[in-house]
């Protein structure tokens, strides 16, 4: 489907969405020539919703460029139960103590916890696990979208295309 028609079924400006593109926090799956319409896949639909949503919900999409777009490549939709992509804003990373050489590594419980600048961190989170993920106390604020929401509002107008 051609990408002036998901951003009219979506309502958004192609502009800002061939921005998204330019800037790296979408990429298509389908190289486009210089001078030819975009051709984008129900993935690519899906991306875009996903992004205008988050966009709608008045973060910054271009603050949150790099964690965004990499959970946006590995969308999952699990068939068997709900499926959400939670993103979360926290000012606490982890480092990798050091080992002794030849000695066994550490696990994630074990990494140490360090202040850093805000960031943003993206997952896709089954329905059964979302309470645990929210009651994370290293997340500031977090953003939950459904995405068996996102995936109907695409399939909506898809159609058989």
């Amino acid at each position: 489907m051609r990408l002036s028609k998901i951003c009219n079924e979506l309502d958004l400006p192609k502009g800002r969405v061939e921005q998204w593109g330019h800037r790296g926090l979408i990429q298509f799956d389908n190289d486009t020539a210089p001078g030819s319409a975009r051709d984008c896949t129900k993935a690519d639909a899906a991306r875009i919703a996903m992004l205008g949503y988050l966009s709608k919900s008045g973060v910054s999409v271009e603050s949150a460029a790099a964690q965004i777009a990499e959970a946006m490549k590995h969308l999952l939709i699990f068939k068997t139960e709900k499926t959400f992509l939670v993103i979360a804003a926290t000012q606490v990373g982890r480092i990798i103590p050091p080992t002794p050489r030849g000695r066994q590594g550490v696990t994630a419980e074990q990494l140490e916890k360090i202040t850093t600048e805000h960031h943003f961190v993206a997952e896709t989170v089954r329905a059964s696990e979302l309470a645990v993920h929210l009651s994370n106390a290293d997340f500031d604020f977090t953003l939950v979208f459904d995405l068996s929401e996102i995936e109907a509002r695409v399939e909506a107008f898809w159609g058989d295309e």
